[in-house]
């Protein structure tokens, strides 16, 4: 119910063991907020119909809220009932999803302040 992480920004690894049944399509996976719930720090989220998976990250020299987005293969199923092995790593300005230890980069990056869509962080390199 609560975990304290690094929080430079730069490297970071995010990992998770998931298990969901069939009628779960949408949720939360975790969530760090501010003491005072105002700002969010960071997410992993889920959605879709449980075949897109997407974590919020809000960059720390900027104050950018960026959410990156991945869509899981047709093979890779989210909510059939087993254990998944979810992973997001961060090696600044790169963002990788392991979905079972299968990598994948995102499909888009899109920074919630500017609207610019790409596929890194690249916006907080200049200031971090």
């Amino acid at each position: 119910d609560f975990a304290a992480l690094p929080d430079d920004g730069r490297r970071t690894t995010f990992s998770v063991f998931l298990k969901l049944d069939s009628f779960r399509t949408d949720g939360f996976i975790f969530a760090k907020h501010a003491a005072d719930r105002s700002t969010l720090h960071y997410s992993l989220h889920f959605g879709f119909q449980a075949k897109q998976i997407k974590f919020s990250h809000k960059g720390k020299s900027t104050g950018n809220l960026y959410d990156v987005f991945w869509t899981l293969d047709a093979n890779q199923v989210l909510n059939d009932g087993t254990w998944h092995h979810i992973a997001v790593v961060v090696s600044f300005p790169d963002i990788l999803l392991y979905f079972d230890g299968k990598s994948s980069s995102p499909v888009y990056v899109q920074n919630i302040n500017t609207g610019r869509v790409s596929t890194t962080l690249v916006e907080e390199t200049a200031d971090v």
